[in-house]
This record gives structure tokens, sequence and C-alpha cells, in this order.
């Protein structure tokens, strides 16, 4: 009896202390966990809610099921020895403290699946990331004859991101940053005749500083504006001359220098790519003209200097010399002698050509400045009104 006894004793011990071991392991588990939660600096709601699940001594494996977050810190960071990892290990990772809008975020990630949409005639649509089957993320669509079309980042089903664009064919056309469906940002374009785009786009435009590389090669070096140079720019032609200067709608306007190849070169105003305004002309024998152009010819006062040192001072017209005057020669201050004026229903060409190339043009506006004086045109480009304010203004309002 007494062996009975003690033997009854010893296992009531034995199971004691196994239970003790036992509530001394979760004990050592919650706050285990209950340290990692309150080492995170940023205590969100979620932080602060396992905290007091832990505290209360409540199973927190369980809420990691019924949460379905996606998280970032694992059990296994905290610690791969202990016993309690094997638990948690089923039930993935613990969780991070976070915003709502990040918890929002999570939760589409989790909903994000790869998949494949197709057209009505079972022809492949897309291929790729989706959320709530709409293209969402990295993915390639396709035409309804299955040729790839495009093949990049989506966001709610537009071209948003990194992407390649190709034609019917299947050839790339573009290559850059995409946003709501078109080209936006940095890029590469190729068009129809084999033209090279390399630089700023916007709404599918090219805008902003590139280089243009035709497919005959030749190239243009820098400003765009609404798909057109723009701006400053630097251009070389097929034939080896070289442009570089101001550009207005694709066409040099504006003050330039023009680099022959034969090594002549012209200094000065430009208007619908010819020489029209004042410049000088350097020719290849070392002879020079300095004074008024039109239409890329020497037309009004000018002097001309020749390499033996001849110089002629007057009027001239389509490259000739007409007729013999004392003239001031200063870029600034080349004045007309003739009997000239700008009239109401004056041309622009007419405009130009008696008072030279404007300091401004606003094309909005049709408004050309000429320092502080300003000529307005109708939408004809015909002169309707001016502002003589600094008395520069070679106008008048009728012929009398």
């Amino acid at each position: 009896m007494k062996k009975l006894l003690l033997w009854v004793l010893a296992i009531m011990v034995f199971f004691t202390v196994i239970s003790s071991a036992n509530g001394d392991e979760d004990w050592e588990e919650s706050q285990n966990v209950l340290s990692v939660a309150n080492s995170l600096k940023e205590r969100s709601s979620l932080s602060k809610e396992i905290v007091r699940r832990v505290e209360n001594g409540k199973k927190i494996k369980a809420d990691f099921l019924k949460d379905n977050l996606y998280v970032d810190i694992s059990i296994d960071q905290v610690t791969k020895n202990e016993s309690r990892a094997k638990g948690y290990d089923e039930y993935a990772q613990l969780i991070k403290p976070c915003s709502v809008e990040q918890i929002t975020v999570r939760n589409q990630e989790q909903t994000k699946n790869i998949g494949k949409l197709y057209f009505s005639n079972g022809v492949l649509k897309y291929e790729g990331e989706l959320f709530n089957n709409i293209p969402h993320g990295k993915g390639k669509k396709y035409s309804k004859t299955g040729i790839l079309i495009y093949d990049g980042q989506f966001v709610n089903g537009k071209y948003e991101g990194f992407g390649k664009g190709y034609n019917e064919n299947g050839f790339l056309l573009y290559d850059g940053e995409w946003e709501n469906g078109l080209f936006n940002g940095k890029g590469e374009l190729v068009n129809s005749s084999g033209d090279l785009y390399i630089g700023n786009f916007v709404s599918n435009k090219k805008q902003g500083f590139g280089v243009l590389v035709y497919g005959n090669g030749q190239k243009y070096e820098g400003e765009f504006y609404n798909d057109k140079r723009q701006g400053k720019g630097k251009y070389k032609h097929l034939n080896g001359d070289i442009y570089e200067g101001q550009w207005y709608e694709d066409k040099m306007y504006g003050m330039g220098m023009y680099f022959f190849l034969n090594g002549e070169k012209y200094n000065g105003q430009w208007f619908n790519n010819k020489m029209t305004g004042i410049g000088i002309y350097m020719f290849e024998n070392g002879n020079i003209y300095f004074g008024k152009w039109l239409d890329n010819q020497m037309y009004g006062e000018g002097k001309y200097i020749y390499n033996d040192g001849k110089v002629q001072e007057g009027i001239w017209a389509q490259n000739k010399f007409i007729q013999a005057q004392q003239i001031n020669t200063d870029l600034d201050n080349i004045q007309t002698n003739n009997e000239e004026y700008i009239m109401l229903g004056s041309t622009r060409d007419e405009v130009i050509k008696i008072m030279g190339f404007p300091d401004k043009i606003i094309s909005g506006l049709k408004l050309y400045q000429y320092i502080y004086s300003s000529i307005y045109f109708d939408k004809n480009w015909k002169v309707e009104s001016w502002y003589n304010t600094s008395k520069n203004l070679k106008v008048k309002v009728n012929n009398n």
C-alpha cells in the first residue's frame, strides 16, 4: 500500500512539473511576441491590438488567420530556435505596424493574381497580373489578330509606368515611360519613316529636350514643343550644312547661325527657313556682307566689304547693288531711308522687310514686339493695329 501511494504521489508531482513547464513556455512565447510588438517604432492600431491580445493571454496564431493580411516581419526573424516558431510557420508572419492605406494596398496585393483575358473570338487579349480581372501590374496586351502590341506596366487597365509599344506588324515603336495610356516622360520613338526620336514626351507628343535622327541621316538636337522643333536647336542637313539657333513650328525662325559645308557662314535673323532681317554673311572667298536680307537675298541697306579692301555701301535688291548711300551699319541701328511704311493690312513679310525681325513673337496673340512697341495681326496675319510706344515703328494709317 505504501509503495502504491508513493507511486501515485510521484506521478502527480511529475504531471505538475510538466504542466508548470508548459505554462512557462506559453508565457515565454507571449512575452517574446509582446517584446517584438513593443519594439516596433510605428505603433499603429494593429500593433497595439497585438500587444493587447498578448497581454490578455489570447492565442495569436488564430488571429493571424482571421486578419488575413500581408505582413513583412517573419517569426523566424525574431527567433529561429524557439519551439513556438514551429506553430506559426504554417500561418506565415508577424503583422507589421502599418497605416490604413498600407493595409488597403496589401489587401489589394492579395487579390492580385496572374491570369489571361480573351477576345470574344477566343484570341488571347492579355496575359499578366490582374486586379479584379483588370490588367494591373506587369503584363502583355495583344491585338485581335494575336500580335503583341504592348509589354510593360498597367494601372487599372491603362498603360502606365515603363513599357514597350508595338505596331500591328509586331515592330517596336515606342520604349519608355507611359501615363494614362499615353507617352509621358522619357522615351524612344520610331515612326514609319524610320525617324528615331530620343527624348521627352507630353501626352504622346515630343516636348522638351530631345534628339531626332531622321531616316535619311539628318539630325536635330534641341527643344521641342507640341511635336515640333521649337526653341533652341541644332540641325545637321544631309549635305553637311549645320544650322544652330532658334526654331518656331519646325522652321528656322529668329536668331541663328548657318554653317555651309564650303566654309561660308551666315549669322543673323531668320524667318520661315530663310535669311530675313539683319545679318552678316561671310563668303568663301573672304568677302563680307553686313546688312539687311529678304528671302535669302541681300535686300535693303547694307555694306559689302571685298577681300581686297574695297567697300560698297548702299541699297541692295536681289543680291545686286542698286545705289550708293552713306548709312549707319550698326546692326542695332540700321534704318531704312526709303519711304516704306507699315500700314493697316500690311503682311508680316512686309513688316519684317521694313522693321527687320521682331524682338519677340507671341503667336497666340498674333503679336510682334519691337522693344516696347507692338504690332497686332488679324487671323490672316495682316496688320490690324499697333502701339508705337517707343516711337520706333515706321507706321502710318494711309498712303497720304
